[in-house]
C-alpha cells in the first residue's frame, strides 16, 4: 500500500510527528531523554516512564505528544490536537469528547486509510472516560 502522508509509516509504525527525529518501535527512553533534556518527564514508580511534548506543529495544527516507555522500551504513543479554545472542566462534556473522537478517527482515515491494525501494533482514536480526554494512540506489539 502506498504511504498516504508524512504522519506515520504504516509498514513499520514509525511516527514522523516530530520534525527533528523519527520515533520508532526501537526508540529508547534514554535516547529521547538525551535529545530533549528540557521536556517534562514522568518517571512512574512502576517502571513506566513518560516524555511529554507540547506545541508540535503538523499541517498547521499544534499537537500534544506523550510517549510511554516500559523501562527503555517504547510501549505506546499518544497525541492530541491543541484546540484554539481554552478548555476547562466547566465547559467539558462527554458529548464534545465523543465528537472529538469521531473527528480524530476521520482525521486518521484521511492520513493513513481505514486500516488500524498492523503487524507492528495498532493506531486508533479513543475517548478515555476515566481521564475525560480523547487522544490518538499507537500501541506497539
Amino acid at each position: 500500500m502506498k504511504q498516504k502522508s508524512s504522519l506515520l509509516n504504516i509498514e513499520n509504525g514509525d511516527l514522523f510527528l516530530l520534525r527533528e527525529i523519527t520515533i520508532s518501535k526501537s526508540t529508547t527512553f534514554s535516547e529521547l531523554r538525551k535529545l530533549f533534556p528540557t521536556h517534562r518527564i514522568w518517571e512512574v514508580e512502576t517502571g513506566f516512564n513518560w516524555i511529554y511534548f507540547d506545541d508540535i506543529l503538523f499541517e498547521y495544527k499544534k499537537f500534544y505528544l506523550y510517549i510511554c516507555f516500559e523501562g527503555e522500551m517504547i510501549r505506546m504513543i499518544g497525541f492530541s490536537m491543541q484546540d484554539n479554545t481554552t478548555s476547562t472542566w466547566e465547559n467539558w462534556s462527554e458529548e464534545n469528547e465523543l465528537q472529538k473522537e469521531k473527528y480524530y478517527k476521520q482525521w486518521l482515515t484521511f492520513h493513513i486509510g481505514e486500516r488500524r491494525k498492523f503487524s507492528w501494533g495498532i493506531i486508533d482514536a479513543y475517548f478515555d472516560r476515566k481521564a475525560g480526554d480523547t487522544s490518538i494512540w499507537i500501541n506497539y506489539n
